[in-house]
């Protein structure tokens, strides 16, 4: 048999089928799965009666319904809140006494020494008992102020602290990072109650700087962080399999099955998330000019003004969009150390107030009788502002700039003592 004659437009088109050929297999190759051990979470077997968020959820299912409408009073009138509680008392008493119940089984959860997240859809987005649990942040806060000016002040301090204690503990449920911002927005709750609630207490100082110490405990939530991000990958990458597998529902429908395979791969997308996820966990409590970026949003970024379609494109766009969310729960983390260190020295000059009817200098001034060493702010690594003239404690917040204690720009604590 005669073999046909290797011309060169022969030689050339076996080269062009060879080449598409193997185009085809790149593209629609995909690689394998991630080794993402360090990423996954597993579940805790807690008794339901002994995970705290059992308490917790059941508090805000039996928050009153109108709590809402009676908090806009308090909090939607543009006034100091004590001022607030004063204008109209019977109406923080009936706020209050609407909703113990769910103050009693908040204090119920804080008894349990762990909590995890118990809902059937283990990591989701939205949750009704999140929006809940900010409401009766705010009942627990008027009542711990209401008490501190009926001169209640050790039950004031108590439920002050259990306030902070509920959003520590919310924020360690590894629910995903809504939780954890939830928990963080109700510890801050606490710590502006705080402020508003220590100018009318009058415990010795002995007594005031054991809370501080309690609040120490609580300052440090990286490992929270860390495992609310590890939730948010696995419902990401959960996520990534319905997309796939035409099994993602939004807003009631379902989303169709993507068809152009080599532009969305399953292991491929899944390896970016990894990759993602491990950068922003790697970035937890570092100052934000420290923070690393991810190989796959710098690969995005270089694809932004590309018109050619790459392989997995829908899958680096998608895992890419997520990388700015994260560096922002990041920066959340360091409010949250931030917060819970100004709360703290707050505590001190009270203390130190209480002593010599004069605010210190410099916070120097307050060790080591009432703190070890000035807390640095998390931002930039320096001591934490403080300004007695101005009467104000503050850090520098997200944009890393002295702005000398403009609310506008930094978180400002004032000092109403």
């Amino acid at each position: 048999m005669k073999l046909p004659e290797l011309t060169p437009s022969r030689i050339i088109r076996a080269l062009i089928i060879i080449i598409v050929i193997l185009a085809l297999v790149y593209i629609t190759h995909d690689e394998a799965p991630p080794n993402d051990a360090d990423l996954r979470l597993v579940p805790i077997d807690i008794p339901q009666d002994e995970n705290a968020f059992t308490w917790f959820r059941e508090a805000g299912q039996k928050l009153s319904p109108d709590t809402g409408k009676d908090l806009d009073f308090f909090y939607g009138c543009c006034v100091d809140t004590g001022d607030a509680i004063a204008r109209d008392p019977k109406l923080m008493e009936d706020v209050v006494r609407k909703n113990a119940e769910s103050i009693d089984l908040v204090k119920m959860g804080l008894a349990c020494s762990r909590i995890e997240s118990l809902l059937p859809e283990r990591y989701p987005y939205k949750a009704p008992h999140m929006a809940q649990w900010g409401r009766l942040a705010r009942v627990m806060s008027l009542k711990a102020i209401a008490l501190a000016r009926a001169g209640d002040d050790r039950e004031a301090m108590d439920d002050l602290l259990d306030l902070v204690a509920f959003g520590h503990k919310v924020a360690k449920c590894r629910g995903g990072s809504l939780h954890y911002l939830t928990g963080v927005a109700i510890s801050q709750i606490g710590y502006r109650a705080l402020g508003q609630a220590l100018p009318e207490i009058d415990l010795p100082p002995d007594a005031l700087m054991q809370y501080a110490s309690k609040l120490a405990a609580m300052a440090d939530g990286d490992e929270a962080l860390a495992d609310a991000l590890r939730a948010d990958y696995m419902r990401d990458i959960q996520q990534t399999d319905d997309m796939l597998d035409g099994k993602l529902i939004v807003d009631g429908k379902r989303v169709p099955k993507q068809r152009l395979n080599f532009l969305f791969l399953r292991n491929a997308t899944k390896r970016l998330h990894a990759d993602i996820h491990r950068t922003a966990i790697r970035n937890i409590g570092r100052k934000p000019d420290q923070y690393e970026v991810s190989r796959t949003e710098l690969t995005s970024r270089k694809m932004e003004h590309s018109k050619i379609p790459r392989k997995n494109m829908i899958g680096l766009m998608l895992a890419s969009f997520l990388a700015p969310s994260l560096d922002k729960i990041c920066l959340h983390g360091l409010e949250a150390r931030a917060g819970n260190a100004m709360a703290r020295l707050l505590i001190a000059l009270r203390c130190h107030h209480m002593k010599t009817g004069t605010l210190p200098e410099s916070l120097d001034k307050l060790v080591p009788d009432y703190i070890d060493a000035v807390p640095v702010d998390p931002f930039d690594g320096k001591p934490i502002r403080y300004d007695p003239a101005k009467k104000i404690i503050y850090s520098i917040g997200n944009d890393c700039e002295d702005n000398g204690g403009d609310e506008k720009d930094d978180t400002v604590v004032r000092i109403e003592f």
